[in-house]
C-alpha cells in the first residue's frame, strides 16, 4: 500500500510549504505564527505576507506586544531569517 505522501501532487506539496503568517489577538498581545518554507525560493511570497502582517499589526496593536512563533516553520534559511529580522527591527 503506498504511503499518503506518495499521493501528494506538486501543487499539494507547494501548498504545504507556501510561506504564510497566521495572526491571533489575545488581550493586548498579538501572536504571529510563521508557517511553511521561509527560504530564498519563496522570497516574494514572504515579503507579501510580512507586508500584510505589518498593516494588521499597526491596526490591531499599534503599541502592544507582538509574539512571533516559529515552531510551525517547515524550513528556514538565511534569507528567510533575514526577512524576519528586517521586518521585526530592533
Amino acid at each position: 500500500m503506498p504511503s499518503p505522501a506518495a499521493k501528494l501532487t506538486k501543487s499539494d506539496a507547494s501548498a504545504c510549504t507556501r510561506p504564510r503568517l497566521a495572526l491571533a489577538l489575545t488581550g493586548g498581545c498579538l501572536a504571529i505564527s510563521a508557517h511553511g518554507a521561509w527560504t530564498i525560493d519563496h522570497t516574494p511570497a514572504i515579503e507579501d505576507e510580512l507586508a500584510v502582517a505589518y498593516r494588521q499589526i499597526q491596526r490591531l496593536v499599534p503599541d502592544g506586544v507582538v509574539l512571533v512563533l516559529l515552531s510551525e516553520l517547515d524550513r528556514i534559511d538565511t534569507s528567510g531569517a533575514f526577512l524576519l529580522e528586517r521586518a521585526l527591527g530592533d
